[in-house]
């Protein structure tokens, strides 16, 4: 059990939290701790995201208006709202992050994704290309799934990120 906790964590003017100890079991527990915050922050989030949309609507100039009062992005108040009824009755990952949750949430059958993710330990880029190549999403617009048959390349302008190569 960690003797220092994260509200005790020192906190110099202007600048990051500070974090000292020299055991290694509450290095762990509290960097868990802290994961655990985050994720359970997300998801009530998500879950007032998903409230405020069945209450106001997913109007643009609702969304927009609630966004800049959260001093958040109005994509970001979709996103979250859509993950959250995408998961509301199906089992969520205990150990995946809420952005593998949301990319497996537009997918054509969300719990195959985070299930394959979770036991393939994914990252939220090789469960999009899972997703785009074997399990398919659903366009927002047509309702239809939709899957993309090509791979991942390095990129040819800066080498460092991947493109999608679509197959002729």
């Amino acid at each position: 059990m960690p003797t220092q906790s994260v509200e005790d964590l020192g906190t110099i003017p202007e600048t990051l939290p500070v974090f000292e100890s020299e055991d290694w079991q509450e290095h762990v527990e509290a960097w868990r701790a802290e994961e655990d915050k985050q994720l359970k922050s997300k998801w009530e989030q998500a879950a007032i995201a998903a409230n405020l949309t069945a209450v106001w609507g997913e109007r643009t100039a609702v969304i927009e208006r609630f966004a800049h009062e959260a001093k958040c992005s109005a994509r970001r108040v979709y996103e979250y709202a859509y993950t959250y009824r995408a998961f509301q009755s199906r089992e969520r990952s205990q150990i995946l992050t809420f952005s593998h949750h949301t990319k497996a949430a537009r997918s054509a059958d969300p719990q195959r994704a985070i299930d394959t993710a979770e036991v393939q330990e994914f990252s939220t880029r090789e469960l999009d290309t899972h997703i785009d190549t074997q399990i398919g999403r659903v366009d927002r617009e047509t309702g239809e799934v939709v899957t993309r048959q090509g791979h991942y390349e390095r990129c040819p302008n800066c080498g460092q990120g991947q493109i999608f190569v679509e197959e002729e």
